[in-house]
């Protein structure tokens, strides 16, 4: 009868150990809290950030965020773009929430009501970043080309992002490879 306690007391304590394991795997895999992840952003490019990432949670809407002035706005109901009911829904896209971000920080509406391919122009005056040169507040564009960019996410440093992404989803943070495989090229907005 003791034997029989002793292995029940064991196989619970395994069982146990297996589950911090398990658990301890999961939140060492999961995303970072929004915000810089690691230094060497400017005092500008941190403040974009942190704006950003007020808006975690806020849902994804297909032409979210382009109204007359940077802010949550209705989208439009598209569904050959996946967003067929998305004229019902108040957010961003992912160029109104950059839009957005980039204004809160600033006061400046410099990205305008535009689309990322469009971002992407009002900022090529200067050089792209190179990749191993991201910091946090870069913009990252997605696309097979200048003229076929798709969809633009905010740099969080160490390789993460927030980003709105698509229809029925809201914006996150994620890592900037995660759901992408066609990262185009980066712009550092501010200084």
């Amino acid at each position: 009868m003791r034997s029989t306690r002793i292995a029940q007391s064991l196989a619970m304590v395994g069982a146990l150990a297996m589950l911090v394991l398990s658990l301890t795997a999961n939140a060492a895999s999961a995303e970072p809290n929004c915000g810089v992840q690691e230094p060497g952003a400017s005092p500008a490019a941190e403040n974009l950030v942190n704006q950003a990432c007020t808006k975690i949670g806020v849902d994804y809407s297909w032409g979210g965020g382009h109204g007359a002035q940077p802010g949550e706005t209705f989208g439009l109901c598209d569904p050959a773009n996946g967003a067929p009911n998305d004229c019902h829904v108040k957010g961003f896209d992912c160029s109104g929430f950059s839009r957005w971000a980039y204004a809160a920080a600033t006061g400046n509406d410099l990205l305008t009501n535009g689309t990322a391919a469009n971002q992407y122009r009002i900022l090529g005056n200067g050089p792209d970043i190179p990749f191993d040169q991201v910091k946090a507040g870069d913009l990252l564009y997605y696309g097979s080309s200048a003229g076929a960019i798709h969809h633009v996410a905010i740099a969080l440093g160490g390789g993460y992002i927030v980003e709105a992404l698509e229809s029925g989803t809201k914006i996150h943070v994620s890592t900037s490879y995660a759901g992408h495989s066609d990262l185009f090229a980066a712009k550092r907005p501010l200084p």
